[in-house]
């Protein structure tokens, strides 16, 4: 049974938006504030330039391929089976983190008033018996929104998304009116920890601009995706530019100029674990502070559901690439994965169980997400090579240079994630690896197909840049490369990897071979 086009220009955006209006909004601006200080508002912009260039790479490939969890399939099309199960394994990883992480925030915002859910170790947060099983009643209940029908999910995502555009306007708003003091710009200096606070921030920036993609997940179920999906990831990551930058100077304008008398970095609040929360309460604003205290559970909620429509679609799409069960590409009388989504809410709980700091998933999920994203401009370019004539309905310009830029883009923001971060991706990318090459040699399954020598610039990828993250500045990196130089150091080497994973291609044959299902997809120029 294929997928329903359902999904309309309105409610494709709406959904976009509700994937990054999630939890982050009460949180990022607060942690990005402590990083660089006033000068958080050059990283938000540096950020929303990045993704929407970012967000064009993916416009030209959704529109030109409409297919479900469309991420986890275009390596498949131009580099073959060893690299699209790397990138898979990444895009997963990241996707499926999402809907427990936004449970874990209104578990957070609901303690205060509900204590007996949640105790604390080291001011980590963690679930007592009873606040494990709500958290599972939750996760449940977005999984069971799903199996519905994305048309209800659609038309939720449409009532969140107008409230989680309207309500931090109000907040702004009030904080604007509270408080307001010029001086809190300068007092400290503009950019008080210099260019590696302002790009180690942007990262956090990046994490809540992450659901501008989601959209291009559903690209199967899109009515004129070619209309549809640019206006929704471009507009998406505008409107919310907009809104998290007028809440950081509203923050900023806010703090108590004694708050930050010993520095931006030992900025503080009664309840740091609501930030937003202790910043209304410090002004008074007692009835804005139990009103955000409702919006920490409706905004989480709305894009848990979100994220686990869309991480359904990336496991459907990996069973379609032969890496899991076909059962988990089987859909409901609806038109939904629903084996998918049960995979999804187990892996959840075993988070739960697993996941305890924050923080440190937010950081995995984050550039788990950056290099998947990578993946993006490097299959773009040889598929235009590999299939010429088929029409694209959407085109980001200047060939190579163009290409050359969203993968700069891809590098940079992983590279200002830090080598701390890093080490745990190739971890991760190392163990998937290794156990599906040893699931192939117990099943006997012939690793031909899985068409190595296509992948013969990733190791050079994954190694040059773990090299080059450990020799920077950033989060655990020991600083023999500068800021500044490594931005160079960067584009040489983003050049040199394209080049060979260009390269690198499968043949048109071979490639026309993996899209050959014409129900998967459909190549007429009328999409």
């Amino acid at each position: 049974m294929p997928f329903k086009r359902t999904i309309g220009v309105w409610g494709l955006l709406l959904t976009s938006i509700n994937c990054m209006i999630g939890g982050g909004w009460l949180l990022s601006t607060y942690y990005i504030s402590t990083f660089t200080g006033p000068a958080a508002i050059i990283s938000w912009v540096i950020s929303a330039f990045m993704v929407i260039i970012i967000a064009f790479c993916f416009s030209e490939l959704s529109t030109t391929f409409p297919i479900a969890g469309g991420i986890a399939r275009y390596s498949h099309f131009s580099h073959g089976t060893s690299i699209s199960f790397g990138m898979s394994l990444l895009a997963w990883l990241s996707c499926v983190a999402c809907a427990p992480t936004e449970v874990q925030t209104i578990m957070q915002y609901l303690n205060p008033y509900y204590p007996w859910m949640m105790y604390q170790i080291d001011n980590v947060s963690h679930f007592t018996k009873e606040g494990f099983s709500i958290a599972i009643v939750l996760l449940a209940v977005m999984s069971y929104l799903n199996i519905k029908g994305i048309e209800i999910i659609i038309k939720i995502n449409s009532t969140f998304a107008v409230w989680k555009i309207i309500f931090p306007l109000i907040t702004i708003v009030c904080i604007f009116y509270a408080r307001f003091e010029p001086s809190n710009f300068t007092s400290q200096g503009f950019m008080p920890y210099g260019w590696t606070g302002v790009l180690e921030a942007t990262t956090f920036c990046v994490f809540s601009f992450l659901g501008f993609r989601e959209a291009t997940s559903l690209a199967s179920e899109v009515k004129s995706p070619h209309i549809a999906i640019p206006i929704a990831v471009i507009g998406s990551v505008v409107c919310c530019f907009l809104l998290y930058v007028g809440l950081q100077v509203a923050l900023i304008g806010a703090v108590s100029p004694e708050m930050i008398a010993s520095g931006w970095r030992n900025l503080s609040y009664t309840a740091d674990s609501a930030p937003i929360f202790g910043l209304a309460k410090s002004l008074g604003l007692f009835w804005l502070s139990s009103t955000i205290s409702a919006d920490a559970v409706v905004s989480p909620f709305g894009t848990g559901t979100s994220y686990t429509a869309t991480s359904a679609r990336l496991v459907y799409a990996i069973s379609k690439n032969g890496f899991l069960p076909k059962s988990l590409s089987n859909l409901n009388i609806n038109g939904v994965p629903t084996h998918a989504l049960l995979l999804n809410f187990f892996v959840g709980v075993i988070m739960f169980m697993t996941m305890t700091k924050w923080m440190t998933l937010v950081n995995f999920q984050t550039l788990a997400m950056f290099i998947a994203y990578a993946v993006g401009p490097i299959a773009l370019y040889s598929l235009r090579a590999q299939l010429p004539e088929l029409h694209r309905p959407f085109q980001i310009p200047f060939g190579f240079f163009g290409a050359v830029i969203v993968f700069y883009c891809c590098n940079l923001l992983s590279l200002w994630m830090g080598w701390e971060t890093f080490r745990l991706i190739l971890v991760a990318l190392i163990c998937g690896y290794s156990v599906m090459i040893g699931y192939s040699c117990y099943n006997k399954i012939n690793l031909n197909q899985w068409k190595f020598k296509h992948s013969a610039w990733i190791v050079p990828y994954f190694s040059g840049l773990a090299a080059i993250s450990y020799l920077c500045s950033y989060r655990g990196g020991i600083g023999v490369i500068p800021v500044g130089w490594d931005f160079l150091v960067i584009f040489i080497f983003s050049a040199i990897i394209l080049y060979l994973a260009h390269q690198s291609r499968l043949s048109r044959e071979d490639c026309m071979l993996m899209i050959e299902r014409k129900e998967e997809f459909d190549f007429d120029e009328s999409i």
